[in-house]
C-alpha cells in the first residue's frame, strides 16, 4: 500500500537517534503539532512537525488536538456594510465580525479610513487605522470606536467609508469588507436667544425639547464649577441660561467669550434654560453691555445683566453665605433674594460692609410652582459686584466754581481754579464710585473709564467741592 507517513530516513542508519527540532528521537517525548492535517513522507520536513517536551511526559498520552477538520481560511468582514448616526451621538462602534475563526492560529486585519467627506481630521477624531486581531478559536466580534465631533459648521449630513484589508495570511475578507457610516445632520434651528422666549400662561415654555443653535457673548462664571455647566449667554436681544450635568467640548467658561452653543429648550423652577450639547468659541475677550438698572429682579430680567440701586439686608444676615441667600429690599418695598453660590467664591463669608448697596450681577429665578412667577434673585459674579450706595443728593449743593478740562475729553483731565484739592472720588450716572486717589497738580486719569457722564467729587482740609464732565472716546 502507499506510504502515509514516515519517521526517520529509510536505509539510513541515524546512529543514536533522530534529530527533531530541539530533541530527538530518543531521551525526550515527541507530540505532533495541532497544525499538521496530512503525513510527511520527507524527513527533512517531518522533523520539524513535532512538540518536543522532556523524557516520559505522560501528559499527551491518550489525546491529541488537530485542527484537521476546522474549515481552511477564517473570513472577516463588517457587521453591516452601512450604518447611520446623528451628528451628536459621541462615541460609535464599529464592528468587525469573523466566521471560520482557526483554533491554532490568530488572525489579523487593519481597519482604515478610505474616503467619504468628514475625513479631513477637523470634522472627525477617531483612532484609525487600527489592527483588529481575533486570537486563535475565538469568533467574538471586534470593535473600534470613534468619537463623533459634533461640527455644526456643517449643516449636511456627512459620510466616512471604512474598509478591512489583511494583516495576517490565513485572513479572506468578506462581501462586506467596505462600510459607508452616515453621519445626519441633528437640524438645530438657528435663532436670535429672545425668540426662544415663548411662554404660556403659566410661564413655562411652549417649545421645550425644541432645538436650537444661538450666538452670544458669556456673562458670570460658571455657577456648577464641578463637572458640569451653568452660566449666562446674552446676546443683542436677551439672555439665556446655558446648563448640562457634565462638562461639553472642554469648555472652560470664561466671560467675554462669545459662544455659538447647541442644545433644547429645558425649564428648571421658573428659569429658562438651553440644555447644551455642543458649544463652540468664536472670539476671546469680548466687552460686555453695561448693566440694566432695574428697582428689582423680574420676569424681563431673567439671565440679563442688571443692576440694582439704594438696597439693604431685609433678614438678619451680617456674612455672604455659602450657597444660600440674603434678603433685601428697596424704598418701593420690593423685597428679593441676592444669591451667593458658592462658586463666587472671594464673596463666601465675608462681611455684609455696607448699610445701603448697589448690586450687579445676572438675574434668576427659583420658584417650584406655577404660575413660576415669583422668586426671583440676583446672582452677584464677585465681591466686587457689591458696592456702597452714595446718596448724592446733598453733594450736588456743593458745587462751588470749579471746573475741569478738557470737558468732553478723550484722555485726562485738569481741574480748574484757585483751590488746591488734595483727593478725588469719581462716581457714575447711578451713583457707584468707579475711580479714586490723590491729585498731583490738579491732573486727573480718567483712561480706566468708559464713554458716558460722571460726577467728580473733590476734597482737600477746608473745603469739598464737585464738577461734572464727560468721556468721549
Amino acid at each position: 500500500g502507499d506510504t502515509l507517513d514516515i519517521f526517520g530516513i529509510i536505509g539510513n542508519d541515524p546512529g543514536t537517534n533522530w534529530p527533531v527540532g530541539t530533541g530527538a528521537t530518543s531521551e525526550f517525548t515527541l507530540v505532533r503539532k495541532n497544525t499538521v492535517k496530512a503525513g510527511q513522507k520527507d524527513w527533512s520536513v517531518g522533523a520539524t512537525e513535532w512538540d518536543v517536551y522532556a523524557q516520559n511526559d505522560t501528559n499527551y498520552i491518550g489525546s491529541h488536538t488537530s485542527d484537521c477538520h476546522l474549515p481552511s481560511t477564517p473570513v472577516v468582514a463588517f457587521k453591516s456594510a452601512t450604518m447611520k448616526v446623528d451628528e451628536g451621538s459621541g462615541t460609535v462602534d464599529i464592528e468587525v465580525t469573523i466566521t471560520g475563526a482557526s483554533t491554532s492560529t490568530a488572525t489579523s486585519v487593519l481597519v482604515s479610513i478610505t474616503g467619504g467627506t468628514a475625513v479631513s481630521g477637523t470634522d472627525y477624531v477617531s483612532a484609525l487605522p487600527t489592527t483588529l486581531t481575533f486570537p486563535a478559536g475565538n469568533s467574538d466580534n471586534k470593535k473600534v470606536s470613534i468619537d463623533l465631533t459634533d461640527n455644526f459648521t456643517i449643516n449636511d449630513d456627512l459620510t466616512i467609508e471604512f474598509a478591512l484589508s489583511s494583516v495576517s495570511s490565513n485572513a479572506v475578507l468578506g462581501n462586506d469588507s467596505v462600510l459607508t457610516l452616515t453621519i445626519a445632520d441633528d437640524d438645530y434651528q438657528v435663532s436670535d436667544i429672545k425668540d426662544l422666549i415663548v411662554y404660556d400662561a403659566d410661564l413655562s415654555p411652549e417649545n421645550k425639547g425644541k432645538k436650537y443653535e444661538i450666538k452670544g457673548i458669556v456673562y458670570g462664571i460658571d455657577y456648577d464649577g464641578n463637572a458640569g455647566l451653568s452660566f449666562t449667554l446674552i446676546d443683542g436681544t436677551a439672555g439665556i441660561n446655558i446648563f448640562n450635568f457634565n462638562d461639553v467640548n472642554d469648555y472652560v467658561v470664561t466671560e467675554g467669550d462669545e459662544i455659538v452653543a447647541r442644545g433644547t429648550i429645558d425649564f428648571y423652577r421658573g428659569l429658562l434654560e438651553l440644555f447644551v450639547d455642543s458649544i463652540r468659541v468664536v472670539s476671546t475677550g469680548n466687552e460686555l453691555m453695561e448693566p440694566q438698572d432695574v428697582s428689582a429682579p423680574r420676569e424681563n430680567t431673567e439671565s440679563m445683566f442688571i443692576r440694582v440701586t439704594k438696597v439693604w439686608v431685609a433678614d438678619t444676615s451680617t456674612v455672604w453665605p455659602d450657597n444660600n441667600n440674603v434678603w433685601v429690599t428697596n424704598t418701593d418695598a420690593d423685597t428679593f433674594q441676592v444669591r451667593v453660590d458658592r462658586d463666587v467664591v472671594d464673596m463666601v463669608g465675608q462681611p455684609i460692609m455696607y448699610d445701603t448697596m448697589i448690586i450687579t450681577g445676572i438675574g434668576g429665578q427659583f420658584d417650584a410652582t406655577a404660575p413660576y412667577s415669583e422668586g426671583y434673585q440676583i446672582f452677584p459674579r464677585r465681591l466686587s459686584d457689591i458696592a456702597e450706595y452714595v446718596d448724592r443728593s446733598s453733594v450736588r449743593n456743593l458745587v462751588i466754581e470749579t471746573k475741569v478740562y478738557p470737558n468732553p475729553t478723550a484722555g485726562n483731565i485738569t481741574v480748574n481754579g484757585r483751590e488746591v484739592w488734595n483727593t478725588f472720588e469719581i462716581y457714575n450716572t447711578v451713583g457707584v464710585k468707579v475711580s479714586e486717589g490723590s491729585l498731583l497738580n490738579n491732573n486727573i486719569e480718567t483712561t480706566n473709564l468708559v464713554e458716558g457722564n460722571y460726577f467728580l467729587m473733590l476734597k482737600n482740609e477746608a473745603s469739598t467741592g464737585a464738577a461734572r464732565f464727560m468721556i468721549v472716546r
